[in-house]
C-alpha cells in the first residue's frame, strides 16, 4: 500500500533524554556463493528515521566490511540501487488516519524516536569484487569473522544508557572437514522475513524471522548477545532484562508472559502489556552433517505500543488434535503424501471510522516455489522455485513481490504440497538433511497507525513410510528330478513404488546363522530356484527380506522361515506291483529336518486314499541325518519335526505317472513348525482404547510381543510365557496417539507382523 503523509500519532512511546543523532536500529551480514566459486557478501543496516532536528541522518553510500581472513583487512560494500527501503508499518490508506512512515525525501516529522519508522539499507561486495570475493584457505576453529561497527545506538528500554553505546554486527564462517574454501561450497543462512518494526501490546504476539539455507543445512535458533564496536558485549541491561530475556516479563507487569524462542523454528512468542523499545538479537547456527559451519545474527530494535481495543486477525489452525478439533499447527506426514489444506483468517473488528477492517495474508518458507498457482484447487506442487522440489504452493497466492492476499473481514487460501523421498534426504552436502519444514503464515489488519498481526509457523514433518513388507506365503518344494529347491511367494503391495530387491537367505539350521544367498528383481518375480550341490545330505531353511528405497535403503523384517515341503525318500526297490496295500515292501530314506533327536514315531501314508496302513519305526535319527527303513505297506507322514516324501521309480498304475503321484503326495505335507504358529488381527481394528490380540502356538514357550509406530520407534515390548494352543494379549492403547502402528510376535525365531490403526 502507498504510505501517506503523517498526521499526529495517537501514541508517543519514548523521547530520548539524549538528543544526539541516535538512529542506528540494527543489521545483519550474510554471504552466498557466486557462479565463479567466490563469495558475495550482503549487509543490511536498519536505520531509525527520526532525529531531533527534523532530518534523518543517513548511512554513507560505501561501508567497510572488516574481517580476520588472511590477506584481507576489509572490503568495500556499496549500497545497491533501490535502497534504502521504507519498512515502516503499512495501514489503511485513508488520509484521516495516523500513519508511521519515513517520508520522502528522508523527512520525518519531529514527533520523537522509536515509533517504528525504519529504513532498510542493503550493501553488497559487488562493487569492489564484481566476480565475488576470492577467499582461500581453511578457517580456524574459531572461524573467520566478518563485522561492521559504528557509533550511536538509539535509546532502548531494556538497556541502560543505550544511546551511549556503540555497536557491532557480525557473521562467522567456520571450517568444515578441513576443506579449502577457494571453491565456495557453503552459503550462509539468510533471513527470509523483513523485520516488523512495531507490535501492539495487550495480546499474545508471535513473530519469526524465518531463516533458510540453500544447502538445506540444519538450523538452530537462539538469542544472541549485542556487542559494542570493540567486540565487547553490552552488559548494562535494565532491571528484569538480559540479552537472552530481552522482552518485558511478569516482573514488569503481572499480565506479561516472558518471551520464548523455538530453537528449531525460530518462532518468538510473548505477551506484553508494557510499552517501550527493545533491542533483541536472533542468532542462527547452521550445521552441515552435524558440524557447525556458519553463524549469522540479526540485531533489531522493535517498538511495543498500545493499540487500544484492536485485536489481531484470527488464524484457523489447519490440523486436528486428538479430540478432532482444529488446534494444531504441526503435522507428520509420510513421504509421498499429497498434503492439502485450507488456511483461513478472519477479523470482525472495525477501523476508527466504523468501516470493516481489511485482512491481508503473506507467506514465506524455503519450500514455497512459485507461489502463484494458475490451476484450480487442489493445486499440485510446483516443480521449481524452491531449494528442494517438489515445492509447496498456495492458491490463490500472494504476489511474489510481497503484495499480500487481502479481503474484507477475512481471507482464505489453499496450501498444497506433494511430498516425496527427497524431502527426507538429499544429495546435497553430506546427503542427510532435516525432514522438518516450516511455512510462515502472517495475517494482519489495516488498523492505523499500527496494524495488529498474527503470525503462525506451520510445521510439517516428513517421515519415511514403513519398509516394504516381506513377501507373503513363502513356500519351498524340492524338485524330485534335479534335487534343487524351488521357492515361491506372493509379492507385497508396493503402494509407494519403492521396491528394489528381494533378498533370499538360507541356512542348514533353523536357528541359523543365515547367509545371503541371492538378490532378485523385479517386484513381479515370485519364484527362485536354489541349485543344491548335495541335495540329499541335509535340508535348507529359507526366509526372504524385501529391500525398498526412500532416500535410504531399508530392509523389511524376515518372512516366515520355511523348509522344503518334501524331500527325497528314495524308494530303492518295489518288491511287487502295489495292489490294495497288501504285501508291498520298499526301502525308504527318512531325513530329519529338526534340531531334536527322534527315537521313534508312527509312520503311515495313504496312497491316493485307496488304503492306509500304519507302521512303527524305532531308532536314533539325528538332525540332518538319514536311515533306511523297510516296510511292507504305504505310509502317512508323521506329525513330528521332520518330513517324508515318496518318489516312485515306476508308475503305480497305467493311469498315474510318477510326477503326478509325487505331487499328490507332496501337496499334503507341510512345515509343521511354521504352519502352526499364527498371529491374528487385533479386535477391534481401528480401535481407540484397548484391543485384544490372539495368537496360536504349536507348543508352550516364550513369545516376544512388540509394538512400533509408523517410523519404527518402539512403543511397547513384553515377553509372554505362553501355552500350547491359543493365547490372548489385552493391549491398553489409551496413551497411543492416533496413527498407524505395527505389532509383532516372535516365537522360536519366527516373526509374524500385523498392522493396527488407532483412531481417537
Amino acid at each position: 500500500m502507498k504510505k501517506l503523509i503523517i498526521v499526529p500519532l495517537i501514541v508517543l512511546l519514548f523521547v530520548s533524554n539524549d538528543l544526539k543523532a541516535t538512529y542506528y536500529n540494527g543489521g545483519e551480514i550474510t554471504w552466498e556463493c557466486t557462479s565463479s566459486g567466490n563469495f558475495r557478501f550482503i549487509m543490511k543496516l536498519y536505520r531509525e528515521c527520526y532525529t531531533t532536528w527534523g532530518t534523518s541522518a543517513n548511512y554513507g553510500h560505501n561501508q567497510n566490511l572488516y574481517t580476520n581472513v588472511p590477506g584481507f583487512s576489509y572490503f568495500i560494500m556499496r549500497r545497491i540501487t533501490g535502497s534504502p527501503i521504507d519498512i515502516s508499518p503499512v495501514c489503511n490508506s485513508n488520509t484521516n488516519f495516523p500513519h508511521i512512515y519515513c517520508g520522502y525525501p528522508n523527512l520525518m516529522p519531529n514527533f520523537g524516536p522509536n515509533l517504528g519508522a525504519i529504513q532498510e539499507h542493503i550493501y553488497t561486495s559487488d562493487y569492489s569484487y564484481p566476480n565475488g570475493v576470492p577467499l582461500t584457505g581453511v578457517p580456524p576453529a574459531n572461524g573467520w569473522v566478518f563485522y561492521w561497527s559504528s557509533c550511536c545506538r538509539i535509546f532502548s528500554t531494556n538497556i541502560n544508557y543505550g544511546s551511549s553505546h556503540t555497536y557491532r554486527i557480525r557473521a562467522i564462517m567456520y571450517p568444515y572437514s578441513n576443506q579449502n574454501v577457494s571453491i565456495c561450497f557453503d552459503n550462509s543462512p539468510v533471513f527470509a522475513e523483513i523485520p516488523q518494526t512495531v507490535f501492539c501490546t495487550g495480546y499474545p504476539t508471535t513473530f519469526n524471522y524465518l531463516a533458510s539455507d540453500i544447502e538445506l543445512d540444519s538450523l538452530i535458533y537462539s538469542w544472541g548477545q549485542p556487542l559494542q564496536s570493540t567486540g565487547a558485549p553490552i552488559t548494562t541491561y535494565a532491571t528484569g532484562y538480559s540479552w537472552n530475556s530481552p522482552f518485558p516479563g511478569p516482573s514488569h507487569n503481572s499480565n506479561n508472559v516472558a518471551a520464548t524462542m523455538n530453537q528449531y523454528t525460530g518462532e518468538i512468542s510473548f505477551t506484553s502489556y508494557t510499552t517501550g523499545t527493545f533491542l533483541i538479537l536472533t542468532k542462527v547456527t547452521a550445521f552441515k552433517c552435524g558440524v557447525k559451519v556458519a553463524e549469522i545474527w540479526r540485531e533489531f530494535q522493535l517498538a511495543l505500543t498500545s493499540c487500544g481495543t484492536n485485536n489481531p486477525p484470527n488464524l484457523t489452525a489447519p490440523f486436528k488434535d486428538t479430540a478432532g478439533q482444529f488446534t494444531l499447527f504441526i503435522d507428520t506426514v509420510i513421504a509421498g503424501d499429497l498434503v492439502c489444506f485450507n488456511i483461513s483468517a478472519s477479523d470482525f473488528d472495525f477501523l476508527t471510522n466504523g468501516s470493516p477492517q481489511t485482512v491481508s495474508m503473506e507467506a514465506s518458507g524455503s519450500l514455497f516455489g512459485n507461489l502463484i498457482s494458475t490451476t484450480s484447487p487442489p493445486s499440485m506442487s510446483s516443480t521449481s522455485g524452491c531449494h528442494n522440489p517438489p515445492c509447496a504452493t498456495l492458491y490463490p497466492a500472494p504476489d511474489p513481490l510481497n503484495n499480500p492476499l487481502s479481503g474484507q473481514s477475512g481471507i482464505q487460501t489453499q496450501f498444497c504440497w506433494q511430498t516425496d523421498c527427497w524431502h527426507l534426504y538429499t544429495n546435497i552436502g553430506c546427503g542427510v538433511t532435516s525432514n522438518v519444514y516450516n511455512f510462515k503464515i502472517k495475517v494482519f489488519d489495516d488498523y492505523c497507525p499500527v496494524p495488529a498481526v498474527n503470525l503462525k509457523t506451520i510445521t510439517i514433518v516428513v517421515v519415511p513410510y514403513p519398509p516394504l513388507l516381506a513377501p507373503d506365503s513363502l513356500s519351498v518344494i524340492k524338485d524330485s528330478l534335479t534335487g534343487n529347491n524351488i521357492l515361491k511367494w506372493v509379492q507385497p503391495i508396493d503402494t509407494f513404488y519403492s521396491f528394489v530387491y528381494y533378498y533370499i537367505y538360507s541356512s542348514l539350521n533353523h536357528n541359523g546363522p543365515f547367509t545371503l544367498l541371492d538378490s532378485v528383481s523385479p517386484l513381479s518375480t515370485n519364484t527362485y530356484t536354489h541349485v543344491i550341490a548335495n541335495s540329499n545330505s541335509c535340508s535348507n531353511y529359507y526366509y526372504l527380506k524385501t529391500k525398498s528405497y526412500c532416500g535410504i535403503n531399508k530392509l523389511s523384517s524376515p518372512s516366515d522361515t520355511v523348509v522344503p515341503k518334501f524331500t527325497d525318500i528314495g524308494i530303492s526297490k518295489i518288491i511287487s506291483p502295489i495292489q490294495s496295500g497288501v504285501g508291498d515292501s520298499v526301502y525308504v530314506t527318512i531325513v530329519n529336518y529338526g534340531s531334536d533327536t527322534i527315537s521313534s514315531c508312527d509312520v503311515s501314508y495313504d496312497f491316493g486314499g485307496s488304503f492306509a496302513v500304519t507302521e512303527n519305526w524305532s531308532g536314533i535319527l539325528l538332525p540332518c541325518d538319514s536311515v533306511d527303513y523297510t516296510f511292507t505297506t504305504p505310509f502317512n507322514p508323521p506329525t513330528a519335526n521332520y518330513i517324508l516324501c515318496v518318489n516312485t521309480l515306476l508308475p503305480i498304475d497305467q493311469n498315474t505317472s510318477n510326477d503326478q503321484i509325487c505331487l499328490n503326495v507332496y501337496a499334503n505335507i507341510n512345515n509343521i513348525k511354521n504352519s502352526k504358529f499364527e498371529l491374528f488381527q487385533n479386535i477391534p481394528n481401528p480401535t481407540n482404547k484397548s484391543t485384544t490380540i490372539n495368537y496360536f502356538l504349536p507348543k508352550s514357550g516364550k513369545a516376544i510381543f512388540k509394538v512400533v509406530n509408523i517410523v519404527g520407534e518402539m512403543i511397547y515390548s513384553k515377553e509372554y510365557i505362553s501355552i500350547q494352543g491359543e493365547n490372548k494379549i489385552e493391549l491398553d492403547i489409551s496413551n497411543f496417539d492416533s496413527g498407524v502402528y505395527y505389532y509383532s510376535l516372535e516365537f522360536e525365531g519366527v516373526l509374524k507382523v500385523k498392522k493396527m490403526i488407532v483412531l481417537k
